[in-house]
């Protein structure tokens, strides 16, 4: 499986599919993709031997891949999973620099299951519970990708209480000195 990250100058949202077309034909040699592309009944774009999944935020773009092909690995794509073929996933990249605390307290109490609050009763200084916000939501986000059906189905969703099927990859990093969470939902069979 591979992440491939990409910042853009401007608007991702309206390149991402340009930049999807031009990664399945890098790394997963698919040609002519966005006629292969089909929709599941809730929506969910896919493209048989191959699952895909986009997020972007602000001016980061995120796609993951998992072909059954073996891509051709390329040093701007991040190996997440050499062995695994997942024929479902879902990924989410969320700004977490610019996120005001007051804001995801309310949303957490709101929204979060209890599990998910204590851990963030946890959190130290204010940025430490803006960090794990956003590592759970974008599970949250990542997940409901997963499964094609939505953004209620992520709120239907413990992020601490899960099939052993399913695999989470998280991470925070830096695209130009600014912060970023990124999850990555896929099975494990």
């Amino acid at each position: 499986m591979l992440l491939v990250l990409h910042k853009f100058s401007n608007d991702p949202k309206a390149q991402s599919h340009d930049f999807l077309s031009k990664c399945l034909f890098e790394f997963c040699d698919i040609k002519n993709a966005e006629e292969l592309i089909k929709k599941t009944e809730h929506g969910k774009p896919l493209i048989d031997g191959c699952a895909f999944s986009i997020s972007h935020s602000k001016k980061a773009l995120c796609i993951a891949l998992s072909c059954e092909k073996q891509p051709v690995l390329d040093i701007n794509a991040l190996v997440i999973d050499e062995v695994t073929f997942a024929d479902s996933l879902g990924v989410d990249i969320e700004s977490v620099f610019d996120k005001e605390y007051d804001r995801c307290k309310k949303i957490a109490d709101a929204k979060f299951f209890d599990n998910e609050k204590t851990l963030l009763s946890l959190c130290k200084t204010q940025s430490e519970f803006i960090d794990l916000f956003c590592d759970i939501w974008t599970k949250k986000e990542s997940y409901c990708k997963y499964t094609g059906v939505g953004l209620k189905d992520a709120m239907s969703f413990d992020t601490t209480d899960y099939s052993e099927d399913l695999i989470f990859y998280t991470k925070n990093l830096l695209i130009d000195d600014k912060k970023f969470s990124l999850s990555v939902c896929y099975n494990a069979k």
